[in-house]
């Protein structure tokens, strides 16, 4: 059931009650973070939610802006959260980037000048408090990206983005040290 909600530009927090469970209140925020960080009604739904501290928070992050998903913890109104990809599978998801300069109407890949591959980064990150993470579905290999054709980028990656997929156990916090080794990973 739908609680609150809050709009600004891109940005969007909403709190979500389970039918199952009506002592929980799950706030969900997804949100393209820029420094400094501008008081907005979507800011202010979730700094509440995460200063209270009792219900859980997820956050899906946009870290562009930022410099990739890297420095969210740099952030003040994150700091108290942490990385579902960098707890489960021990490193935030690896991206290609596109090409910003390119002349052609259709997107591109960035090239890295001295090799030829393609550059890559990790612009996205999904944020958690008050929950455990269960799982979470990793992306391909660094290799696998570097060296994928063009050709082969923009029919798997048309908007150059990998999405993020989590399952949390809504009624058990996480423990130090869950949180501290990742999980067994398994590459394919």
């Amino acid at each position: 059931e739908l609680l609150n909600s809050a709009c600004y530009d891109s940005a969007v927090v909403v709190q979500l009650q389970p039918f199952e469970d009506s002592k929980i209140v799950l706030t969900v925020a997804c949100l393209q973070p820029r420094v400094p960080i501008w008081r907005t009604p979507s800011m202010s739904l979730l700094e509440k939610a995460a200063k209270h501290g009792k219900n859980p928070v997820l956050a899906c992050l946009d870290c562009s802006w930022l410099g990739g998903a890297a420095v969210w913890s740099a952030i003040e109104e994150f700091a108290d959260m942490q990385s579902v990809a960098e707890d489960v599978l021990g490193e935030e998801l690896t991206m290609l980037q596109a090409d910003l300069t390119s002349q052609s109407p259709a997107p591109c890949v960035a090239r890295v000048p001295a090799s030829g591959l393609n550059k890559l980064h990790q612009p996205d990150t999904v944020l958690y408090m008050g929950m455990m993470p269960i799982i979470a579905l990793s992306g391909h290999t660094e290799g696998y990206l570097a060296t994928m054709p063009p050709e082969d980028v923009s029919n798997q990656f048309p908007v150059f983005r990998m999405p993020i997929v989590a399952t949390f156990d809504l009624n058990q916090l996480p423990t130090v040290p869950e949180i501290v080794e990742p999980c067994q990973r398994i590459r394919l």
